[in-house]
């Protein structure tokens, strides 16, 4: 299950880890990862792939060449595919650290397999092993932008290209979501790098607040078992009737809290409990695979025998057995105090993406019951930790900068292909008009990015229609 940042420094509050720093340009610390097959009863891939644990060197700054500072990339390769001329498919990683499954066992990968192709999965500054810095300071963060990451896709490819002919065929970037984005602007702008460009279930249109996210949600839960959405629905309605009568305690005899309790008075943190509770049912939506959501989420709502909707609906946000902390400035507190490397935790800086570039923040109004979650809930952390000038003015202004800069819903480029899936909730800020430079391939009834993983004897028609749409479009630009 993934989770917003907010959501994850309200788990992680009170973990933290030392970090070490890489040592040396290329390194394989300790001996190769070898990935089977995922589900080898289900997806029929024939041989295991084993990828090697490397690092590119690069600078700090792309933006000032008299800054001599650089750090280490950390990236998976498989070359054990490779044929004399073969492509080379890199899958470019988000808000997470790699771990090389679907650079090898996705569809590309099995493409890239039949086709020998080198298999890349490129970790993105700021996560996972890829340290840039010793800290995560403002002055440090700085260095994560949109801008930067494509520099380090740019100068990753030139690199190996030039000190190894194994890297001389034509490159394919591809991704799922935010990397996704990154795949299509870094091939419009460096065509003459790239061959092209894959991007699974992008997030082009670059906005402060983001409301079409929980109608998408609802619309989906409806999909799976008439009246599932309702019933939630009626959950979050009842949930608002015990907010708005201060009954805090049975608020916290339902929710597993850090502390034991919560402040309906406060409403931010009314706020934040709401967006633990929507962020649920959001990410089981979004990661729904076929019958996912009937059986995590509509099932249970639906035993009337068990509870009301609302008892129902905080039993599946409890179901993990974490506790929440549900005072929001507590929440803010650890994000300023959290200047330390952590090694699973990537809440702050993902948030610092959001709050000086990219938005995108998941508000509710009224799109999944009577929750309210703002935007100026998300705009008191962007100041609080990052600093006043993180406003909605300056989201305002970036996202006219980025959609002016990318093309937005008009998105610019040619040999990109663009897959949509209908259950995704972020669909619409990657839905635009199809072209033959940009064709847009619409997955009816999938989730996110499940056109993205190896093959399933689950997969509708639609599903497998549009990974040999991909397909196709890719070996005719190689």
């Amino acid at each position: 299950m993934r989770l917003t940042p907010i959501a994850i420094a309200v788990l992680f509050a009170n973990f933290a880890s030392a970090a070490t720093r890489n040592s040396a340009p290329f390194r394989a610390p300790g001996p190769p990862l070898a990935y089977p097959p995922a589900d080898p009863d289900d997806r029929g891939i024939p041989t295991k792939a084993v990828l090697l644990d490397r690092y590119v060197e690069q600078k700090l700054d792309h933006t000032n060449p008299n800054d001599a500072r650089t750090w280490f990339q950390r990236y998976l390769i498989a070359d054990e595919f490779y044929t004399p001329g073969g492509p080379v498919f890199v899958f470019l990683s988000g808000p997470w650290k790699i771990d090389g499954e679907i650079a090898v066992n996705g569809s590309i990968g099995l493409l890239g397999r039949d086709l020998g192709a080198v298999l890349i999965d490129l970790e993105h500054r700021f996560y996972g092993k890829s340290k840039p810095t010793e800290s995560l300071t403002i002055e440090d963060l700085a260095f994560l932008t949109i801008e930067q990451a494509i520099s380090d896709i740019v100068n990753f490819a030139t690199f190996l290209k030039q000190n190894d002919e194994m890297f001389s065929g034509p490159w394919i970037l591809y991704g799922s979501g935010y990397s996704a984005s990154l795949a299509a602007w870094t091939r419009a702008q460096h065509p003459d790098i790239f061959a092209g460009a894959y991007a699974s279930c992008p997030r082009l249109h670059v906005t402060p607040y983001f409301e079409d996210y929980y109608r998408v949600v609802y619309s989906a839960l409806e999909e799976a078992s008439p009246g599932c959405g309702n019933l939630v629905w009626q959950g979050f309605e009842e949930m608002s009737l015990i907010v708005a009568s201060g009954d805090s305690e049975t608020l916290a005899q339902h929710f597993t809290f850090c502390d034991g309790k919560i402040d309906t008075r406060d409403p931010y943190d009314v706020q934040n409990l709401y967006n633990i509770a929507t962020e649920h049912f959001g990410q089981e939506v979004e990661t729904a695979r076929v019958g996912n959501l009937t059986d995590n989420v509509c099932y249970w709502m639906e035993f009337e025998s068990l509870g009301t909707p609302f008892e129902m609906l905080a039993f599946l946000v409890n179901e993990f057995g974490t506790c929440y902390i549900s005072d929001y400035q507590e929440v803010l507190e650890y994000a300023v105090n959290s200047t330390f490397w952590q090694e699973d935790y990537y809440g702050k800086q993902w948030m610092y993406q959001q709050c000086s570039e990219l938005g995108q923040f998941l508000t509710t109004g009224s799109t999944l019951g009577p929750t309210y979650v703002s935007i100026d809930y998300f705009l008191l952390y962007c100041k609080t930790v990052f600093g006043s000038q993180y406003n909605l003015l300056h989201l305002e202004q970036s996202a006219a900068r980025l959609n002016e800069l990318y093309g937005g819903l008009t998105p610019k480029g040619t040999k990109i292909v663009y897959t949509v899936a209908s259950l995704d909730p972020w669909h619409t800020l990657g839905s635009h008009s199809a072209s033959p430079e940009s064709p847009l391939i619409m997955i009816q009834g999938a989730s996110h990015s499940l056109d993205l993983s190896g093959p399933g004897q689950n997969d509708t028609f639609f599903v497998q229609d549009a990974r040999r749409q991909v397909a196709e479009l890719i070996q005719s630009w190689l």
